[in-house]
């Protein structure tokens, strides 16, 4: 079992009025999750994906603090992830209508994202 982790997101950014922008302020929808989604890359799969350490045929909800780019917002993202074996996850997060199989590597980086990413090596 994955030992518990107490995570916090820390944003520092500024508008060019140096006014704090919308991620570096507290976001209630955010509150209490413990992984973050970086809606900018793939890499951001691989923290739930060791955190959860799913075996073959094991499904769960995994909510993440989605962090919209540019914008710089953060929402809740609902996803789910379901382990098909050694290299492949289903994936889904229905906010985005978006399904689909990932193909990860032994260390858990995607390397199949389909419609989105692919690995290049």
């Amino acid at each position: 079992m994955a030992p518990k982790v107490k995570a916090r997101f820390f944003g520092c950014c500024h508008t060019r009025s140096r006014q704090p922008c919308r991620a570096a302020r507290r976001s209630a929808e955010a509150a209490g999750l413990v992984d973050v989604d970086l809606g900018f890359t793939p890499a951001t799969n691989l923290l739930p994906i060791r955190r959860l350490d799913l075996g073959p045929g094991k499904t769960t909800p995994a909510p993440a603090a989605y962090l919209a780019f540019p914008q710089l917002e953060l929402a809740r993202l609902d996803q789910t992830y379901r382990r098909l074996d050694e290299s492949r996850y289903a994936y889904a997060a229905s906010a985005f209508g978006y399904e689909a199989m990932l193909t990860v590597s032994s260390a858990g980086f995607v390397l199949d994202y389909p419609g989105l990413w692919r690995s290049a090596a």
